[in-house]
C-alpha cells in the first residue's frame, strides 16, 4: 500500500492523481445535485466559412476526439483515468527512483496522450448519446400543426396546443395575421416572436375564417 500511494503522489504520475481527484470531487458534486452534469460544457458546432482558418480546421480535431459530441465532464473523465492507469502502468519504476526532469516531462505527454486517445475509443459509443437536447425548440416547431383552445385566435388573442412524445401538450400563445381562426382548428405556425413569446399560426388551407 506504501509503494502504491508513493507512485501516485510522485511524478509523473501524480499531476492525472489530481486530475481523478477533481474529476471525483465533480461526480460527487452531481449525484448530490449541488451542479449539473453539463456545467462545463461548451458548443461546438462548426459552421465552416469560405477560408477556414487554423482554428476551424482545430476544431475539427477537437470534435474528432467527441469532444462536442459527449458531455465535457464525461470526456475529461475518461481521458483522466485513461492517462492515470497508463501513468500507473508505465511509469511505476520512475515513480519510485526518479528521473530526470526532460524524463518526467516526456512520459507526462505520453500518458496524456494515451489518455486522448483512450477518451475517444471509450467515448465513441456514446458519441451524441448524452447530449442534453431542448425538446420544442424554435426551430422545431416552424412549421407544426397546431390545435386551437380558446374560443377563437385573432391578431391580438388566442393560445393553441401542440402534442408533444412526453404525453402533455405544449400550450402556446398564438396570433393571425388577419382574421380568425375558431375552437378546435388545426393551424400551422409559421413565425415566432421571441420579445413576446406569440407563435403566430395560419389556417391549413391557408384562407382563415373572417
Amino acid at each position: 500500500m506504501g509503494e502504491f500511494i508513493q507512485i501516485v503522489t510522485s511524478m509523473p504520475v501524480v499531476p492525472f492523481t489530481v486530475l481523478l481527484g477533481c474529476c471525483s470531487l465533480y461526480w460527487l458534486t452531481v449525484i448530490a445535485g449541488a451542479v449539473d452534469v453539463e456545467l462545463f460544457d461548451v458548443d461546438m458546432d462548426i459552421d465552416f466559412p469560405d477560408e477556414p482558418s487554423l482554428a476551424d480546421w482545430g476544431m475539427v480535431g477537437l470534435k474528432w476526439f467527441n469532444l462536442g459530441d459527449v458531455p465535457l465532464a464525461v470526456w475529461a473523465s475518461v481521458f483522466t483515468a485513461s492517462g492515470w492507469l497508463a501513468a500507473n502502468v508505465f511509469d511505476r519504476d520512475l515513480a519510485l527512483t526518479g528521473g530526470t526532469n526532460s524524463d518526467l516531462w516526456l512520459a507526462i505527454l505520453r500518458d496524456g496522450a494515451i489518455g486522448v486517445f483512450g477518451a475517444k475509443v471509450l467515448t465513441q459509443p456514446l458519441k451524441g448519446r448524452l447530449k442534453h437536447r431542448e425538446p420544442n425548440t424554435i426551430a422545431l416547431l416552424l412549421g407544426q400543426h397546431v390545435v386551437i383552445t380558446s374560443t377563437e385566435v385573432t391578431p391580438e388573442f388566442g393560445t393553441a396546443e401542440y402534442p408533444t412524445s412526453e404525453g402533455a401538450p405544449l400550450k402556446l400563445n398564438v396570433r393571425v395575421a388577419s382574421g380568425r381562426l375558431e375552437r378546435g382548428q388545426t393551424a400551422q405556425i409559421v413565425n415566432y416572436t421571441g420579445a413576446t413569446d406569440l407563435y403566430e399560426v395560419q389556417a391549413i388551407n391557408g384562407d382563415p375564417r373572417t
